[in-house]
């Protein structure tokens, strides 16, 4: 399984002897000045900002970013409109590769292998952006810093990529190597944030992407005969990767693991756009200058001319390959899948067909075509009405521990009590919600489940809860009674199942009540037994979706009833659907619009929606954090674990009263000043809070102006996102853009010295903003820097246990900043700034989109995003008429045919296989 891949740019000392490429700043000051301004007008906005580094951006240049150039056009769809753009190349001895060309030494530029000496290695990409810094990459194993990133963001959106190698691998001879995508992405990291080795990945007869290459084994290295080689991928980033002549060389290594190159002719323009278009490569981005990238692969690419013009369309590029162990689950049968790309005569241009929704495609000669007409097909999607999911495949979620908790509560009381250790959660695409749906149970695991299991069936039998919680009575409480135990597990088999048992498992469970009744001469023994079987089993720890034929539209497939039931009650309650719900899919009244719209109502008029909505809020803004955070003691002593449980409970009371009791607009939960507030937290914050023998929150309202105002400012957000003894405007800034504005940061390299920003004893530089300022002489960290730190300066008035100071080191804080273009000066400005970025807005709907789901969003989803975040802002930014339009729709419980799926396995061994499928190691 790939777990990186990402160009061969490394370098030796000869590699850029013109030096590397300047920072993003060079560059927008030579366009500035094209489009007129004067020099001491561009070097003055400049120097506010790149000379203080954390100081505000000036508005005026970040305004002319997009439209640089001759003012109009958008540079990065018409990059020629800037002239003579042009970047510095790489040179040198070395570069990976194959010799493509047949030339060997004698090919122009050419280089020499590092690992195999071959001469004449094609590798032009490596000339275009190799003295680019984040495109040149250090020694191996160290990859460049950009693709390494994209790589690292997109591959969890992605289904993972395999390597196969099939032949006799124990002497020199032919093999086959085999190049292909499953349906399951790359989620599972070790506890060293490391890509975990031998997990299992399922791909379907006819998958997205397969490429079977003839190659052969020489002295434990294969290399594969040149051949056109494509890999789609679910990444908006990059959703084909097309190589022409393509070879790849694969090395074994003794830790299993496996190393190797890909090298071959690439489509140039496709790589450009794939920077264009994501639209981060400005001021905040990694330093591409966006219009000499475009110069560069254009004047270097060395094959397959356009007959028209005459002019290369290829670029030959390599590609470095990491990989690591796996097994592979192959579907037995499955339809064939639809082509997602047309042949013509000429291999350089082949059409993209992109999905736009409602089994409607579309064809283009690039990607820049695509990207227009995509825009004005969903622009009449969005007339028409709601877009027409085409689903995805199902899935199996387990249950986390507060729906664990919830259901038990439900069926059988909050009286009942569990005790034990539940399985760590794995977090995917931010959230919990989607990182179930990719987690199986550990044998350690089943001991704690099982423990928790007959604690429960315990207590449900035991003598104080039998009265209330067995609704019949045995003939005799020390003989087996198959009447009531079937009445028993009929009625609390189809809550804790999510529905009705079949006929053998209601057989089965009863038999064991009376076997172990007969056996124990306990009727209640019996039962005891047999309901803590129920509460280990995969139906009631997973939550299983079963497809269904849909019958309104042939072809298509949806979730059956009881699965319908579970999505929206967990959805909508954070737990399993309550008897009336059921009874609904019993009915069938699920499976009509009327009947699912009166039950969306009906849920969403139920106290229980509070609860719904306090599950996804801790999980979008990750409370579950706080169960390891901790403070100085010395320098913060009011900090305990009675404030960290208080300040998680004021934001998600703050959040559901304007949101579900109020009705109230979701961007104003930036800017809201009623909040409500505990003794403890008010000594802390500085206000007095009355104490109360009922409610533990009291209702407090701040006034105009404070800096308080909303929860970005309050102590579950600057506490949580801080060191142990300190602020950190980079950790809140950091927050800030990936929890509330959906925009990943690259993490930092791994030699970074944070000793100058916590050195808060340093004469030189007294306030956070001053050691940022110092840390920040590493060209390589100011780019990120500079997403994260000017939003994370403005709250730096609240120290690390949320107490609110005016200075540090006697000197007074500045809290000036800047979002994305807009400036303010405090807390407040900052919470104005998030009300009115519309990436605030954009980001709840995907992250409530994929907590609905489970998913993450894929680009089979984005019509269906695209019509959410519409609604959203046409009913107010309301959360509960986004949650209705959601639960409400069939999108909701669209799936792919079951054929195109492996099923029919346990899910708590790990990822399911079908039966009668091979498993394979890779």
């Amino acid at each position: 399984m790939v777990y990186y891949f990402y160009p061969a740019t490394y370098f030796g000392p000869d590699t850029c002897p013109k030096g590397l490429n300047p920072m993003p700043d060079v560059f927008f000051k030579r366009d500035l000045k094209i489009l007129g301004l004067p020099q001491a007008e561009v070097d003055r906005m400049f120097d506010a900002d790149y000379n203080r580094q954390n100081g505000r951006p000036t508005t005026h240049w970040v305004g002319v970013v997009a439209a640089r150039g001759n003012g109009t056009d958008n540079v990065y769809s018409h990059p020629t409109t800037v002239p003579d753009a042009h970047l510095m190349p790489a040179v040198g001895r070395f570069a990976y590769g194959f010799n493509l060309d047949g030339k060997g030494a004698d090919s122009p530029g050419s280089y020499q292998d590092p690992d195999t000496h071959e001469k004449g290695v094609d590798n032009q990409l490596f000339h275009a952006i190799g003295c680019i810094p984040v495109y040149r990459g250090s020694p191996p194993p160290h990859p460049p810093l950009e693709p390494e990133y994209r790589w690292d963001s997109t591959r969890a959106a992605m289904g993972a990529w395999l390597i196969s190698i099939s032949g006799d691998l124990t002497h020199d001879g032919d093999v086959t190597v085999t190049f292909e995508t499953s349906i399951d992405a790359v989620t599972t990291q070790d506890a060293n944030g490391h890509v975990r080795s031998d997990m299992t990945y399922r791909v379907l007869e006819h998958p997205a992407s397969r490429n079977v290459l003839h190659g052969r084994l020489e002295n434990g290295v294969v290399t594969t005969d040149p051949a056109p080689i494509r890999m789609r991928c679910d990444s908006y980033i990059q959703p084909l990767y097309e190589f022409l002549d393509a070879r790849i060389r694969l090395k074994v290594k003794t830790d299993g693991t496996l190393e190797g190159v890909l090298g071959g002719y690439q489509p140039w323009y496709p790589v450009y756009w794939s920077h264009a278009k994501v639209g981060y490569i400005d001021e905040r981005g990694f330093g591409v200058d966006t219009p000499a990238l475009y110069y560069a692969l254009r004047r270097d690419a060395d094959a397959y001319p356009d007959p028209s013009t005459g002019n290369n369309t290829a670029i030959s590029a390599a590609y470095m390959i990491e990989a690591v162990p796996a097994f592979v689950a192959r579907a037995g049968t499955a339809a064939p899948a639809r082509r997602t790309t047309a042949p013509t005569s000429s291999p350089a241009q082949e059409p993209v067909t992109a999905e736009i929704g409602a089994g409607r495609a579309m064809t283009c000669t690039d990607l820049t075509g695509c990207a227009r007409d995509m825009a004005r097909a969903l622009g009449k999607l969005f007339a028409a009405g709601e877009p027409r999911s085409p689903g995805a495949p199902v899935i199996a979620r387990r249950l986390r521990p507060d729906q664990y908790r919830a259901v038990i509560a439900d069926v059988f009381g909050p009286t009942i009590k569990i005790e034990g250790r539940f399985e760590p959660d794995v977090r995917d695409d931010g959230l919990f919600a989607v990182g179930t749906g990719h987690v199986g149970v550990t044998a350690a695991g089943m001991e704690q489940y099982d423990a928790m299991a007959r604690g429960i069936a315990a207590q449900v039998v035991s003598p104080g809860h039998r009265a209330t919680l067995i609704a019949c009575r045995p003939k005799s409480a020390t003989e087996a009674d198959e009447t009531c135990a079937t009445r028993f597990f009929d009625a609390a088999g189809a809550l804790l199942y999510r529905r009705p048992l079949t006929a053998d498992e209601l057989h089965d469970v009863v038999a064991l009540a009376g076997s172990t009744a007969d056996s124990l001469h306990s009727f209640y023994s019996g039962l005891e037994m047999s309901l803590a079987g129920l509460l280990e089993s995969p139906p009631f720890l997973f939550r299983l979706e079963v497809a269904e034929p849909d019958p309104g539209r042939p072809g298509s497939y949806r979730l059956d009833a009881y699965s319908k039931a579970s999505q929206l009650s967990f959805f909508l309650w954070n737990s399993g659907p309550d008897p009336r719900l059921m009874e609904a899919a019993r009915t069938g009244k699920l499976d009509t619009g009327s009947g699912l719209r009166a039950e969306v109502e009906r849920m969403l008029r139920s106290p229980r929606l509070r609860s719904g909505v306090r599950a996804f809020f801790a999980d979008m803004l990750q409370f579950d954090l706080f169960d390891t955070l901790a403070k100085d003691a010395q320098i913060y002593p009011k900090w305990n674990a009675q404030v960290a449980q208080d300040a998680q409970e004021q934001t998600l009371r703050t959040i559901v009263d304007l949101l579900v009791a109020r009705h109230g607009d979701y961007r104003d939960l930036f800017t809201e000043h009623t909040t409500f507030l505990t003794p403890l937290l008010g000594s802390i914050y500085g206000v007095p809070v009355a104490r109360s023998d009922g409610e533990p929150l009291r209702r407090y309202d701040l006034p105009d102006g404070d800096p308080r105002a909303g929860i970005q400012a309050q102590a579950s957000f600057v506490a949580l996102h801080s060191h142990e003894g300190l602020s950190s405007p980079t950790l809140r800034g950091k927050a800030l853009r990936e929890l509330l504005l959906c925009e990943p940061v690259p993490p930092p390299p791994g030699n970074v010295n944070f000793a100058a920003a916590q050195d808060t004893h340093n004469p030189d530089f007294k306030t956070m903003r001053e050691r940022l300022t110092a840390h920040r002489t590493d060209p390589s960290c100011a780019g990120c820097h500079k997403l994260m730190d000017p939003m994370g300066l403005a709250l730096e008035n609240f120290d690390s246990d949320a107490g609110f100071r005016i200075a540090e080191n006697g000197v007074r804080i500045d809290t000036d900043g800047d979002l994305d273009g807009i400036e303010f000066k405090d807390p407040v400005g900052l919470g104005r700034a998030l009300h009115g970025n519309p990436a605030t807005t954009a980001c709840f709907v995907r992250r409530l989109y994929s907590y609905a789901t489970g998913r993450a969003p894929a680009r089979r989803d984005m019509a269906w995003i695209r019509y959410l975040e519409k609604s959203f802002a046409n009913d107010g930014y309301r959360a509960p008429e986004l949650m209705r339009t959601i639960a409400a729709s069939d999108n909701f419980f669209r799936v792919t045919p079951p054929a195109q799926v492996l099923s029919g396995a346990d899910p708590a061994a790990g990822p399911a296989l079908a039966r009668g499928t091979s498993l394979e190691t890779h």
